[in-house]
């Protein structure tokens, strides 16, 4: 009986933290505040018309218009922009038809830093070890470990990293989609997803 259901054991660590930290400064919020902005930032997939799943960080609405307004301002257009006005909401340039910044932040809805946090990362690792026990003191151990044992996918947000910075908020819907996931093949040879190993020891 003892050999049947005595020695295991389980062990597991759980690792959650809040998500990378974003700033937003240098664009003006049109049509939300800035909770509302927060609240709207995270993961979203999206089927396409190719039936492929694609993964954005906004809204498909906020970022069309956004596009829109960071990139068709004329300054000869009555409207400020050439051909289709933004509409609902979107992010703008801190200079527009209404406001020409002089400073950061004047313009309403600008700030000259916005700090936006992303979506948490976690992951939870577990080991399970079934011991057998043998004449004296020797016994055999069998050992499973899975790491990121519910397989998730920690995708990395897709945003700028400074006011000048770009990187996330293009002219085209591609620029703002997400493309890559949390993996460490340098430092601890983590490739992301789920990884398993087994372990027979013996000790006497």
């Amino acid at each position: 009986m003892n050999a049947l259901i005595g020695g295991w054991e389980w062990d597991g660590v759980a690792r959650i933290q809040s998500g990378q930290k974003f700033n937003f400064g240098g664009y003006r919020l049109v049509g939300m505040s800035e909770k509302e902005f927060q609240d709207m930032f995270k993961f979203y997939h999206v089927t396409g018309s190719d039936n492929k799943e694609r993964i954005y960080m906004l809204p498909q609405d906020v970022i069309e218009n956004s596009i829109l307004a960071l990139y068709t301002a004329s300054a000869t257009s009555p409207t400020g922009y050439a051909g289709t006005l933004p509409t609902g909401r979107y992010l703008a340039p801190a200079s527009g038809p209404d406001c020409v910044q002089y400073l950061a932040g004047t313009c309403p809805g600008t700030a000259e830093t916005r700090i936006v946090t992303g979506p948490m990362y976690w992951k939870v690792d577990m080991s399970f070890v079934k011991r057998f026990q043998l004449p004296r003191r020797m016994y055999i151990e069998a050992r499973m470990e899975l790491f990121n044992i519910f397989d998730t996918i920690n995708f990395n947000a897709n945003a700028p990293t400074g006011v000048t910075n770009t990187n996330g908020v293009g002219a085209a819907v591609t620029n703002w989609q997400v493309t890559s996931a949390y993996a460490d093949f340098n430092a601890n040879q983590d490739a992301g997803g789920r990884t398993t190993s087994f372990a027979l020891r013996f000790n006497w």
